[in-house]
């Protein structure tokens, strides 16, 4: 026969590892949410350094003569 202290141990034991269970799937949500952040920061990054480069790809391609570009790129620097 189980007695009523063992009953109540396993109940415990039983309500901890549940609540350990939805910690952690809060935790998992919270690392999720963290790296879709991430995700959409480096994503934000590479664009705009593709912008930038299409513009400095842009500028290199006018038709304007190569002393006035080298003027400007001493003049930037």
């Amino acid at each position: 026969m189980v007695t009523k202290s063992e009953v109540k141990a396993a109940l415990k034991k039983a309500k901890a590892v549940e609540k350990h269970h939805i910690i952690s799937d809060r935790e998992l949500a919270d690392q999720q949410k963290e790296l879709v952040e991430e995700v959409k920061l480096l994503n934000a990054m590479t664009t705009d350094r593709m912008v930038k480069a299409k513009s400095v790809l842009r500028k290199k391609s006018s038709r304007k003569p190569r002393s006035l570009v080298k003027k400007k790129v001493k003049a930037g620097q």
